[in-house]
C-alpha cells in the first residue's frame, strides 16, 4: 500500500492545477477587474462557468485520492472546500442572472436568441457544478464518518490513536471476570 501512496502527491498536484489554472486564466483574461460594470460581470461569470466543471474534475481527483488513501485531514480541508465552492457558486449564478436580466434590453433583437441559450448553458454548468460540490461534500462527510465509526470498533479515539491505558484496562477487568467465574486457571496477563 505504501508503493500505491506514492501516486497521491502527483493526483493531488494535478487536482490543484485543474483548480487553479483555470482561475488563473481567467484571472488574466479579465483583468483589470471592473465588478461595477454589469458586462464585465457578466462576461467574467461566463468565463468562470465555462471553467467550472474542469475545477471540478480537479476536485473529484482530489476527493477521490483522500478518500482511497484513507486521508483524513485532506478529507476535511476537501469537506470545507466543497461547502465554500457550493456557496460561491450559488451566489455566482444569482448575480449572474440578475446580470443577464439586465444585459439582455442591451442585446438586438436578432441576437436575443443566442444570448439567452449562452445564458441558460453558463447557469446550466454553474447547477452542475453545484451539485457536484454538493455530491463530493456529502461523500467526504460520510467517509469521514464511517471513519470514525470504524475507529470506535477498533478501540481508537478520534485521533487515530488506540488509548492505551483503556484498552489495558479493559483487559484486565475481562481477565478478572473470567477468572471469577471460570473454575480452570486463569492465563498470565498479556503484555
Amino acid at each position: 500500500m505504501n508503493q500505491q501512496k506514492s501516486l497521491a502527491y502527483p493526483a493531488y498536484l494535478l487536482a490543484a492545477a485543474l483548480f487553479l489554472l483555470p482561475l488563473a486564466e481567467i484571472l488574466a483574461t479579465s483583468w483589470p477587474l471592473r465588478f461595477g460594470t454589469v458586462s464585465w460581470r457578466f462576461g467574467a461569470a461566463g468565463l468562470v462557468s465555462s471553467a467550472v466543471l474542469m475545477q471540478m474534475l480537479g476536485a473529484l481527483i482530489a476527493v477521490a485520492v483522500a478518500v482511497l488513501f484513507d486521508q483524513r485531514v485532506m478529507q476535511r480541508v476537501l469537506l470545507v472546500l466543497c461547502g465554500m465552492a457550493a456557496l460561491v457558486l450559488v451566489g455566482m449564478a444569482a448575480l449572474f442572472l440578475l446580470d443577464a436580466l439586465q444585459m439582455r434590453g442591451q442585446v438586438r433583437p436578432q441576437l436575443v436568441r443566442a444570448f439567452d441559450v449562452a445564458t441558460l448553458l453558463a447557469l446550466t454548468k454553474q447547477g452542475v457544478a453545484f451539485l457536484g460540490a454538493l455530491g463530493l461534500g456529502f461523500a467526504l462527510w460520510r467517509s469521514l464518518r464511517a471513519g470514525a465509526r470504524h475507529a470506535v470498533r477498533l478501540g481508537r479515539d478520534a485521533k487515530g490513536t488506540t488509548p492505551l491505558i483503556v484498552s489495558a484496562s479493559a483487559r484486565a477487568a475481562e481477565q478478572q471476570h473470567a477468572a471469577s467465574t471460570a473454575s480452570g486457571p486463569v492465563p498470565p496477563p498479556a503484555p
